[in-house]
Order: structure tokens, then C-alpha cells, then sequence
């Protein structure tokens, strides 16, 4: 009985670090991507030309929910 406690217990453990082994880098990229979306919103103008992206392009992309990516994304 004990044994079969203890080999669930750990089938759950071993569950749960394979779900954060693929989870976390992805958890990761979103918040870099989240991290991006507002600098670009706090650019200048004329930064923004430099980039060639308006001031309202700028401004919707830094509106985008965190999870608000391209399906062709890898990520």
C-alpha cells in the first residue's frame, strides 16, 4: 500500500517538473515579449521613425494582451 502512496506522490512530482520544464521557458518568452510591447509604446517619435513604425502602430502592438501572438509563432 505504502509503496503505491509513494509512486502516485511521485508520478505527480515528476508530472508537475516536466509541465514546468515546458512551461517556464514559454512563461519566459511571453514576459520578454510582454516586456518589448511596452518599450516600444514609451518610444519617441523620432525613434519610431527610425524603425519605420508610427506612433498608432506602436501604440496597438503595445496594447496586445501578453498572450496575443502570431499563430506561427514558435514560442
Amino acid at each position: 500500500m505504502t509503496a503505491n502512496i509513494r509512486k502516485g506522490y511521485f508520478q505527480r512530482v515528476l508530472g508537475f517538473a516536466g509541465t514546468m520544464r515546458v512551461g517556464m521557458p514559454r512563461l519566459k518568452h511571453l514576459l520578454s515579449l510582454q516586456r518589448q510591447r511596452r518599450d516600444l509604446g514609451s518610444l519617441e517619435d523620432h525613434l519610431l521613425r527610425d524603425i519605420g513604425v508610427s506612433q498608432h502602430e506602436a501604440d496597438i502592438e503595445a496594447s496586445r494582451r501578453i498572450w496575443d501572438v502570431p499563430s506561427n509563432w514558435k514560442i
